[in-house]
């Protein structure tokens, strides 16, 4: 399908909203930790627990709309728009939903309380067909702070820039750690500093005990599969946040190498490159594709895991509940294991010893080492197709 096609070419890595492309000039984060087995991370936005105004942060605006800008919340806002779902349950994953003056209906209901703030006149259809910020609403409801995903185009960012409006663009999620980053940043801008990193932090001990108990696992062969009953084959390569999320339960991505046009993390793949690789599990965030269920379910054998579809398009807190349940499903003996030694405090005579070989490894830490909290200190953590129809 050429609109299929069109979607998986232009889309890199989404800070998931309604089902657009990601604007040129759209900046990651930070490095990409996807092709790295369970890398250091840790967060670029320092948490003090106070949240002081004004504050200035570049944001990520496109080149097209003119490159980053810096953008100036002069106090505390009390009202936000919020223009895609991933960040309304950032609102709500840090204690700040009551801010929220209006947010996308779709795709929220799951956040308690969210009809208050649903919005149908929020967005409206575009001229590619997928939904825009209805900019002459946003601009009528004159809120103190407008937080926009990457995947909301420049040129409406800049129409509400030039009707006074504040917005915030974010820069794109391609890993954990990027979210966690975007979280705190979110947490910054809306003045809910220990709300964030509250979370964050809770956020990176779950990722980081994941990734650690999936450290010495045998690691199954995968095909993330993405195509949902078309003819042309869609999956993840090592560019895709989807990516990191089979590496830290501890599978192995058979199309990690693949290359995406233009840079993509979604690119298309033969079916034979697949079918040449031993798939051992089919990982799907919705309904397999009649390759997937016919050629390697049913003659090849290949198990199927399928994941919730809304939390893993949405790059928000919650995918750590979809990295979590996906380890359960391919290590559950590890991940117990890993939940029995957690439980088990050492014995006091291993008590001294314990600590002494924390404090040597806190010294000799460069922040390089395995997992997802590093030196003791705690970083601030698409299915292509399922994402579009369920942002329309």
């Amino acid at each position: 399908m050429q609109i299929r096609a069109l979607i998986v070419t232009l889309v890199v890595v989404l800070a998931v909203g309604p089902a657009l492309a990601a604007p040129a000039g759209a900046q990651p984060v930070g490095q990409s930790s996807g092709d790295l087995a369970h890398p250091g991370h840790g967060s670029g936005v320092t948490q003090d627990g106070a949240c002081d105004f004004p504050y200035t942060v570049e944001d990520a605006t496109p080149d097209r709309a003119g490159g980053p800008q810096n953008v100036t919340v002069e106090e505390e806002p009390e009202e936000v728009v919020v223009l895609a779902p991933n960040v309304a349950q950032h609102m709500w994953e840090i204690g700040a939903q009551e801010k929220v003056v209006s947010m996308p209906a779709a795709n929220t209901d799951y956040l308690e309380g969210s009809e208050a703030a649903a919005d149908e006149e929020l967005l409206v259809e575009g001229q590619s067909g997928f939904d825009v910020p209805n900019t002459e609403h946003i601009v009528d409801l004159d809120p103190d702070l407008v937080l926009s995903p990457n995947v909301i185009p420049g040129s409406a960012v800049q129409e509400l820039r030039d009707a006074g409006v504040t917005v915030y663009h974010y820069p794109r999620a391609t890993s954990f750690r990027d979210i966690t980053t975007l979280v705190d940043q979110t947490g910054r801008l809306v003045g809910a500093c220990d709300g964030a990193a509250n979370r964050t932090a809770q956020m990176s001990d779950r990722i980081d005990f994941v990734a650690q108990a999936t450290a010495n696992v045998e690691e199954p062969s995968v095909f993330y599969d993405l195509s949902q009953g078309d003819e042309d084959l869609y999956t993840v390569n090592a560019a895709a946040f989807e990516h990191e999320l089979l590496d830290f339960a501890g599978a192995e991505n058979v199309a990690a190498e693949v290359e995406g046009q233009f840079g993509s993390g979604y690119p298309q793949i033969n079916q034979e490159t697949v079918l040449n690789k031993s798939v051992d599990i089919v990982v799907s965030p919705g309904p397999l594709s009649d390759f997937a269920q016919q050629r390697l379910v049913d003659q090849v054998g290949a198990d199927v895991i399928q994941l919730n579809g809304d939390l893993i398009s949405q790059h928000a807190p919650r995918t750590v509940d979809v990295l979590e349940a996906l380890a359960e499903e391919l290590h559950p003996e590890a991940m117990e294991d890993a939940r029995s030694q957690a439980e088990d405090p050492p014995a006091d005579n291993d008590t001294d010893d314990a600590i002494e070989n924390q404090q040597n490894n806190s010294e000799s830490s460069d922040g390089s080492g395995p997992g997802f909290a590093v030196g003791g200190a705690v970083a601030a953590l698409l299915a292509l197709a399922l994402v579009a129809s369920r942002r329309r």
